[in-house]
C-alpha cells in the first residue's frame, strides 16, 4: 500500500530471485508503482471515486518510466505493449464503464476497481506523451503537481494543465478517451475510382458482436 512515507507490500512482491527474471521485473514495477502513488494519490488526491484513473493510470504510466531507467529491465516497450493489449481487451466489453463516469449510488464504486483504470489510463497518458514529446510531458506533470499539491483533483484539472502546453483542444482530445467506453474501428470502403468512404464504429470482439446481434 502507498501510505505516505511508509510504503508497504508483501514479501513476495519485493524479494529478489535471480532465477526468475520476469518476476523480478514485475517486482520492480510493483515497487515503482507504489512509490508513484506518493505523488499521484497522496500529494494529489482524487475528488471522487469516479476519478480513480488519476491515481492508477498515472501510477501505471510512471512505473514503466521508472523501470525503463534500468537497462537490465530492457523490456519496457514489451511492457507498454502488454499494458495496451490489456486495456484493449477490457475496453471492448460492451458493459465496461469509461474512465470517468457518473456514479449514482455508493455501490457503483465497486465497478471502478478494475484494470481499465490502470491499463487504459496509463496507455492514454503514454499516447499524450507520444503526441507532445517527453520533455513537454515532463513539464505538464511537474506543473500539474505543483499547481494542485495537497488538493483534491479531477480530470479537468489535468486537462487544463495540459492545455497550457499544447495548441490543440485538450478537452475534446482527452474526453474521447476518458469519458466514453471502447475504441473505434475504422472501416474504409471504395466508392468511385479514387474516392473512399470512412465509417467509424465502436470495436467489439466477435463473440460480443454476435451475442448482441450485430457485427463490429
Amino acid at each position: 500500500m502507498e501510505n505516505w512515507g511508509a510504503v508497504t507490500t508483501r514479501e513476495e512482491s519485493v524479494f529478489y530471485n535471480n532465477h526468475m527474471s520476469l518476476l523480478e521485473k514485475r517486482r520492480a514495477l510493483n515497487i515503482a508503482h507504489e512509490f508513484a502513488h506518493i505523488w499521484f494519490g497522496n500529494l494529489l488526491t482524487t475528488s471522487s471515486w469516479n476519478q480513480f484513473w488519476l491515481n492508477e493510470g498515472f501510477a501505471r504510466f510512471m512505473d514503466l518510466k521508472a523501470v525503463d531507467i534500468y537497462s537490465e529491465y530492457d523490456q519496457t516497450e514489451e511492457s507498454r505493449f502488454s499494458t495496451l493489449q490489456s486495456a484493449l481487451w477490457i475496453d471492448d466489453e460492451p458493459s465496461i464503464n469509461p474512465l470517468v463516469w457518473e456514479m449514482r449510488k455508493p455501490s457503483d464504486a465497486y465497478d471502478i476497481l478494475n484494470n481499465i483504470n490502470y491499463d487504459k489510463g496509463g496507455s492514454v497518458l503514454k499516447l499524450v506523451e507520444d503526441l507532445i514529446g517527453n520533455d513537454n510531458m515532463q513539464m505538464v506533470l511537474q506543473t500539474y503537481i505543483r499547481k494542485y499539491q495537497y488538493r483534491n483533483v479531477d480530470s479537468q484539472d489535468f486537462v487544463n494543465t495540459l492545455q497550457e502546453f499544447v495548441n490543440f483542444n485538450a478537452t475534446d482530445f482527452l474526453n474521447g478517451f476518458i469519458k466514453q467506453s471502447g475504441y473505434p474501428l475504422i472501416s474504409v470502403s471504395q466508392i468511385h475510382g479514387r474516392k473512399v468512404s470512412l465509417h467509424k464504429t465502436r470495436f467489439l470482439r466477435m463473440d460480443q458482436a454476435y451475442r448482441d446481434g450485430r457485427f463490429a
